[in-house]
């Protein structure tokens, strides 16, 4: 009983990875054509889970604010990003073109995606242009390196030789000043502020 149970679970865990993989092995031949069916999976996978969206309107601060920060984890992946409630934002919705070619909870995805890049914009200090390896930064470099730009400057394979000036010393800020913790930290307090602005939408929309 114990074994079956076991079966199921892991059955059920590494069904969407073994299902990928199966993907890739059998449109090897045809590259487009995995891209269409992985695409139309994904679809399918974030329909499922986005049956019975909550009122975003009704969630409270706390929880909005976990959404946002699992939807910034995700923001550079577009099928995991499809899976996040605030799909469904008012403010994502009215960018959406009904393009017959996208699945639309993949568009809506894509639009999420774009609307989540502007808000981490929005945290530049005032009068910054290029980003700077400083506290007055730290919030904007803690979400736009690391899910923007896909940095990832604790890790062993990191090269920093193809990176422009001052995406450099901004991983070299984060190397060898900034634990990852306080990393963290900031990237919460951002994920905060990105809630709040969003919140701030959806109140003026109502």
């Amino acid at each position: 009983l114990l074994g079956v149970v076991a079966l199921a679970i892991v059955g059920q865990t590494l069904w969407a990875p073994y299902q990928s993989l199966v993907e890739r092995l059998a449109y090897a031949r045809w590259p487009r054509l995995r891209v269409v069916v992985s695409a139309s999976r994904a679809a399918d996978l974030a329909q499922r889970v986005n049956a019975e969206p909550p009122r975003l309107s009704r969630l409270d601060e706390a929880a909005f604010t976990r959404l946002t920060r699992r939807a910034l984890s995700d923001l550079g992946d577009v099928p995991r990003l499809a899976r996040s409630p605030l799909i469904h934002l008012a403010s994502v919705g009215t960018r959406v073109d009904d393009d017959p070619a996208t699945p639309r909870v993949l568009a809506r995805a894509a639009q999420l995606q774009a609307l989540l890049r502007e808000t981490i914009d929005h945290l530049r200090p005032p009068g910054g242009e290029d980003p700077a390896p400083t506290l007055e930064w730290r919030h904007f470099n803690a979400l736009y390196f690391p899910y923007v730009v896909g940095l990832r400057p604790y890790s062993r394979r990191f090269d920093p030789s193809s990176l422009d000036v001052p995406t450099r010393a901004v991983a070299e800020w984060f190397r060898i000043q900034v634990p990852e913790r306080p990393l963290h930290n900031w990237q919460n307090e951002a994920a905060q502020l990105i809630a709040s602005e969003l919140r701030n939408v959806i109140a003026a929309t109502r």
